[in-house]
C-alpha cells in the first residue's frame, strides 16, 4: 500500500470526556492508520473534564506509546488544583 502522505507531519486531535473504556483502542488505532500513511505524527488528546478514569489512562498510553507523541491537554474552564493544563506543566 502506498503512503498517502510520505513527507508530512500530521497532528491529530481527539475529544475524551468519561472515555477511559474506549481510549487505548481508539488511539491504538489512530497510531496505527498514522504510522502507515504519514512521515511522523503526534495523537493529542483533549479531556475535556471527565470525571472517570481517563486522566489515569492517557497516562498509561503516553508509556506504552513512548516512541510516539502521545499528549494530554485539559481545557482551562476544566482545570483544577491537581490536573497540570499541559503535559510537563505544573
Amino acid at each position: 500500500m502506498r503512503r498517502v502522505a510520505p513527507s508530512m507531519d500530521i497532528s491529530a486531535v481527539m475529544p475524551a470526556f468519561n472515555e477511559a473504556t474506549n481510549l487505548k483502542q481508539a488511539v491504538g488505532r489512530t497510531a496505527e492508520a498514522l504510522a502507515a500513511q504519514a512521515r511522523s505524527f503526534e495523537i493529542i488528546v483533549v479531556d475535556d473534564g471527565s470525571r472517570d478514569d481517563t486522566p489515569a489512562v492517557l497516562e498509561r498510553l503516553k508509556v506504552v506509546h513512548a516512541t510516539r507523541s502521545i499528549a494530554a491537554m485539559v481545557p482551562p474552564s476544566d482545570r483544577d488544583s491537581t490536573r497540570p493544563a499541559c503535559p510537563g506543566s505544573s
